[in-house]
């Protein structure tokens, strides 16, 4: 932008120069010779006026440099208190549409949400882990102590403030939650083993019962066992004599052709069948007996082993018993503890104390979109967004990105992450860049102007001295300029200046204050021969009524510019012509003048001029 202001001011000065000692000269001529124009009208009141204040400067030169210089350095001593506004929108009508629909956002959310700071951090290593995302989150808790910090933004803090999952003692109190849950349960779980210990006892009582009709049946046993193998002797001894009585009957019977017909064949073979049926009735007797044996054995085992099962059974009991004692006790410190755990999670639920970072976060397919939001592609790198208390478009914004940088620098110092690359971005920190490059510019264009004007004029009055009192009187000019535009918007009005407005006034006031200053100056320099007290009172007459005009038309010309729209327009040329005031009026017309009288012929040191000089 200076850039673009420089060159076609500079073009124009040069065309406007070469206009003044060609085209104005030629025409004032013309006019004159062939129309009779342009005859210079008699300046004697004028003439008078300034004589008087150039004979008043010369009798009182100290007292009126002093009240004068005084003047201006009271001015001065309000530069410190600056503070310029870089926000342009801030210098916009509040009735256009950008201005009203901004304003009216910044009604409903803070100011700093608008223009957030950007931190971006860039690590050697992957930040995507459970460890570098604690410590970056303990970082974030640094910033935000910060007075000039309202919050902090992150994946861990995306509304500003800690995730209630980010803390350790919401997973305790997660745990008390799901305890809590497991006790229903276990509850539900030790009501099913009182039951089965109830019915533990009843079978107990049943297998007791049981045991005894065992016995009684063991007994019975025996007793039919015993009295059944006597039977089964006689039954088998029996058998023996039929079966040897029934053999010459059998043969009888095989001998007869036709038994049907024979009577007798007939009751033989009836006695024959009898026979066979008793032959059954002893095998039967036999597994009768047989049975009666291994029943009585079964018995005898089953009676032996019931001991051992109600043995087990009591043992399984008084297990049972002793677990549901043990669970009661469990449950009363286990109600104790879950207690105790969700009102840990409940009291420090959103304060970010005791972060803790479940590491299964990271590979959930739901948080994963948030990961790529916050993290490079690598996961080397990662941004923070900041939001101020205050303005970023002034020194309050400047500072805080001062102090974002350093607290992040100090809070990673001494971890894995010591060493990152910490960068600042956003409208505070594009301020802070720009008042950088301005504090540069400044002083180039400081340095340039001063060097130019200086070189200008000590050619042209050759006297070291008389140079830099001009080039002093300029800068005092600037300074107290400054201090006044100050104190009329910054204090009164109550709007800063716009960040441009001392670059800008310092270019035209310098040169055009050096140009006033050098005129009168030169005229001093004509008037000498006369002594120096005549000198000033003739060179202030001289050029009071020309230098005083020309300032006042550059005054007025730069405070029409206090009409316009944008108030950083008013603010420039209202400066200006203010600076062309207090040149004109006070520096040019008392503080110059007074310093040449009373430094004498020192003003002009080191020209040899001593043979004209008289009192």
């Amino acid at each position: 932008m200076m850039k673009s202001m420089g060159i076609p001011g500079a073009i124009t000065m040069i065309f406007t120069v070469l206009s003044a000692v060609t085209v104005t000269p030629g025409a004032l001529l013309i006019g004159a010779r062939r129309f009779g124009w342009f005859e210079p009208r008699s300046t004697v009141r004028s003439t008078r006026l300034w004589r008087r204040v150039g004979i008043r400067v010369a009798r009182w030169p100290r007292p009126i440099f002093v009240t004068t210089f005084a003047a201006l350095i009271l001015l001065m001593m309000v530069i410190p208190t600056a503070s310029f506004n870089y926000d342009e929108l801030q210098f916009i009508p509040k009735d256009m549409p950008s201005a009203a629909g901004m304003h009216a956002i910044q009604e409903h959310f803070p100011a700093g949400q608008m223009n957030p700071d950007m931190i971006l951090i860039r690590a050697p290593e992957d930040l995507r882990t459970s460890a570098n995302i604690g410590l970056l989150e303990k970082a974030a808790q640094q910033i935000t102590k910060l007075d000039s910090v309202a919050s902090v933004q992150w994946i861990t803090r995306p509304t500003g403030m800690p995730m209630d999952q980010t803390s350790l003692m919401y997973s305790v109190g997660m745990a008390g939650t799901m305890m809590s849950q497991n006790k229903i349960v276990m509850e539900q779980r030790q009501q099913r083993m009182h039951a089965m210990t109830d019915d533990m006892n009843s079978m107990m009582s049943t297998l007791q019962g049981l045991q005894g009709t065992l016995r009684t049946a063991q007994q019975g046993a025996k007793q039919f066992s015993a009295a059944a193998q006597p039977i089964q002797s006689s039954l088998n001894q029996l058998k023996s004599q039929l079966n040897s009585a029934m053999g010459p009957v059998r043969e009888a019977v095989r001998a007869q052709p036709n038994c049907a017909a024979d009577p007798m064949c007939v009751g033989a073979q009836s006695t024959l069948s009898n026979f066979e049926n008793m032959s059954s009735v002893t095998d039967q007797m036999r597994s009768l007996v047989s049975t009666s044996g291994s029943m009585t054995g079964g018995l005898t085992q089953a009676a032996r082993t019931m001991p051992r099962m109600l043995e087990s059974m009591s043992s399984m009991q008084d297990l049972m018993t002793e677990t549901n004692e043990q669970m009661t006790q469990m449950m009363s410190q286990i109600d104790t503890m879950t207690s105790l755990m969700q009102d840990l999670g409940r009291s420090s639920a959103g304060t970010g104390d005791y972060f803790y970072f479940p590491a299964q976060m990271l590979s959930d397919p739901r948080f994963k979109p948030y990961l790529k939001m916050m993290f490079s592609e690598d996961g080397t790198t990662t941004r923070m967004i900041v939001i101020g208390s205050g303005s970023s478009y002034g020194d309050e914004g400047i500072q805080r990105v001062r102090d974002l940088a350093h607290e992040m620098k100090y809070a990673l110092k001494g971890t894995r992450l010591e060493g990152s690359v910490i960068e600042i971005a956003g409208p505070a920190a594009l301020i802070g860049d720009m008042r950088v490059m301005l504090d540069r510019d400044e002083k180039l264009i400081m340095i340039g102007c001063l060097t130019v004007i200086f070189t200008v004029v000590l050619l042209l009055l050759r006297g070291l001295v008389a140079s830099l009192i001009v080039i002093g009187s300029v800068l005092v000019s600037f300074a107290s300029t400054l201090g006044l535009a100050l104190v009329i918007w910054q204090h009164v009005l109550g709007i800063q200046l716009h960040w441009s407005v001392p670059v800008a006034v310092f270019a035209i006031l310098i040169s055009v204050g050096a140009d006033y200053n050098l005129l009168v100056a030169s005229r001093f320099k004509e008037e000498m021969s006369a002594g120096i007290r005549t000198g000033v009172i003739r060179a202030i007459a001289g050029t009071g009524g020309v230098v005083t005009t020309a300032g006042l038309v550059f005054a007025m010309t730069q405070f029409a510019m206090m009409g316009s729209s944008l108030i950083n327009i008013a603010q420039m040329g209202s400066t200006i012509g203010l600076g062309l005031i207090i040149d004109t009026f006070v520096v040019r017309t008392f503080t110059v003048p007074t310093l040449a009288v009373i430094l004498d012929k020192k003003f002009w040191w080191p020209l040899p001029m001593n043979q004209l000089w008289r009192r």
